[in-house]
């Protein structure tokens, strides 16, 4: 799917995805290793982000290999921060794209062209512009540093807002436990989850096994009230 079906925005997106990898490499068949591994361990939405040379090339051939394969995969786009950018890995059958940064006309063109973006913020000044300005989800980034308390601060006065968190964040059930409980829909997962080793049989069954536990302990948070 080029777009997430029936028009689902991305806070449906990424609510229902709980735990979404981000990850970047110029080797296709390393990232096509690494995506599969992560489908067969329940994952459902995934974050190829523009940070290698190449990137939106190496994104259009993941994309129609996710299409074949894993059709019910929801494939986005990150570190985008430029309208061109977003045009390109829209073109090239990005589902979302996330941003670091609170990159105002990307914004504005995702609200114009009905494309789910999720951009960067720190701040709660930041997080409520993007809000008021059309963002459905927001980007704790970085949260590892951050940490879960601070997003608990930042809701506190703003609980309308809906927050994925990313950056430095631990992949183990524990620590995605702790930023649900802080009140994040959706908990990014990068090089802790994902680091840049051979893809062999044995690296994949151990990202298989780390996502089956990641998205268990995440939907045992949120089933409870």
């Amino acid at each position: 799917m080029t777009r997430p079906p029936g028009g689902v925005g991305a806070a449906r997106l990424l609510a229902g995805a709980g735990i979404v990898p981000v990850h970047a490499d110029t080797d296709l068949a390393a990232v096509v290793a690494r995506v599969r591994a992560c489908f067969a361990g329940g994952v459902r939405a995934f974050e190829f982000a523009d940070r290698v040379p190449g990137a939106v090339e190496t994104f259009a051939a993941l994309r129609a290999v996710v299409e074949r394969e894993m059709p019910e995969l929801a494939l986005g786009a990150g570190t985008v921060t430029t309208v061109e950018a977003a045009e390109a890995f829209v073109a090239a059958g990005a589902s979302f794209l996330v941003g670091p940064v609170l990159a105002a006309d990307v914004l504005a063109w995702s609200v114009a062209t009905g494309t789910p973006y999720v951009p960067g913020v720190a701040t709660p000044t930041e997080a409520w512009r993007a809000h008021e300005a059309g963002a459905e989800v927001v980007k704790l980034f970085p949260a590892g540093a951050l940490g879960p308390a601070y997003l608990r601060s930042l809701l506190a006065p703003l609980p309308r807002l809906a927050v994925m968190v990313t950056g430095g964040i631990e992949a183990t059930p524990a620590a995605v436990t702790a930023w649900f409980e802080a009140g994040a829909v959706a908990v990014g997962l990068g090089s802790d989850l994902l680091p840049r080793k051979p893809a062999t049989a044995a690296r994949a069954a151990e990202i298989t096994a780390s996502c089956r536990a990641l998205m268990a302990a995440a939907a045992a948070r949120r089933s409870r009230p």
